[in-house]
């Protein structure tokens, strides 16, 4: 049988890796984000994206860059 301090134990890690997971997801999308928008259209000129970064798209009224997959 575990005890109380074990399951604790368990509980706080898995709250831990939660609260690093939350984290990591908040610092990423805060600086892949260049300006607001509305449509993908307010995100389809030149000056938005770095070279390597060509295809832009809005989402969540957001500019976000990617790279451009070549077929």
């Amino acid at each position: 049988m575990q005890t109380k301090e074990t399951n604790m134990a368990k509980i706080l890690k898995i709250v831990y890796a939660l609260i690093i997971l939350v984290s990591l997801i908040l610092l990423v999308n805060s600086h892949n984000t260049l300006r607001h928008c509305e449509t993908n259209k307010d995100c389809a000129s030149d000056d938005v994206c770095p070279e390597d970064l060509k295809r832009s798209m809005c989402l969540w009224k957001e500019c976000y860059c990617f790279p451009q997959h070549d077929n």
